[in-house]
């Protein structure tokens, strides 16, 4: 639950972290990776609710004593699996959408430097998009 469950919540929070930088950039990669965000935000979301049903649906059935995962409850299981990987593929997918971000980064040992910020930009990131750093 907390890796996929509050994983999504986190995915629809990027997204819209990117958005705003795309509003403030206007940079075409961004608009590009806020899309793909979103469309994989959606279907996070999705499969994690069919996830949540089906398995829920399935641990009720077999309490009840409806049957086993191998016979009558095929295919309540199948659908919780099948849900399950496409939810984990989908959150690697969406992982993949970092990077172009972590292109415009440099490493030098503990410091992360921008290796270019916009030519109208003269504050951090940070300071750009929630005004809490100084």
């Amino acid at each position: 639950f907390v890796t996929f469950g509050l994983g999504f919540i986190c995915c629809w929070i990027h997204a819209a972290i990117t958005y705003k930088l795309y509003k403030e950039e206007r940079k075409s990669m961004l608009k590009l990776t806020f899309v793909l965000q979103v469309l994989v935000s959606i279907t996070i979301t999705v499969s994690f609710i069919t996830f949540v049903i089906s398995f829920a649906s399935y641990r009720y059935q077999k309490k009840q004593g409806y049957g086993t995962k191998e016979r009558e409850l095929r295919s309540v299981f199948q659908s919780a699996s099948t849900s399950e990987w496409v939810l984990a593929i989908a959150t690697i997918s969406y992982v993949l959408t970092f990077i172009p971000s972590f292109r415009k980064l440099e490493f030098d040992g503990f410091n992360v430097k921008f290796k270019q910020l916009a030519t109208n930009s003269k504050t951090n990131v940070c300071l750009r998009l929630c005004n809490c750093c100084s």
